[in-house]
């Protein structure tokens, strides 16, 4: 089955091009002894080439190790070498994989495992009324 488990994954991104000709172990290698990570800790590792036109991604699910390989048609990743190996959200990673520029991302507030029973739904829109 193909799938990742988000809730518990750190993402991180290689900032310096990869050879695309890695497979497994030449990536395993680069994420050990370059970035420091380790996909059996949960990690997914995201790898570009030189051009960024290219993606792979290294995971380990249950049972072995995991390559997520995209190559664009036309145009590039919008990704920046100069920064360093950083984290991303889940989020970050795909807008990042659809192409949207990552230099400025503003999230908005929300709310999380709030209880809003209908009494209190009511009692909120309702509470401000004269």
């Amino acid at each position: 089955m193909i799938g990742i488990n988000t809730g518990s994954l750190r993402i991180l991104v290689h900032r310096k091009p990869a050879d695309m000709r890695k497979s497994f172990d030449g990536l395993l290698g680069l994420a050990r002894n370059v970035m420091h990570a380790d996909p059996l800790q949960g990690a997914l590792l995201v790898f570009f080439n030189r051009k960024r036109t290219m993606v792979k991604l290294l995971y380990f699910e249950r049972g072995g190790f995991c390559i997520w390989h995209k190559r664009l048609e036309a145009g590039l990743f919008g990704i920046d070498w100069n920064r360093p190996c950083e984290s991303l959200s889940w989020l970050e990673l795909q807008l990042l994989l659809e192409g949207a520029e990552s230099r400025v991302i503003y999230r908005h507030k929300r709310l999380e495992n709030a209880d809003f029973s209908s009494k209190k739904r009511y009692d909120l829109v309702h509470e401000n009324r004269p």
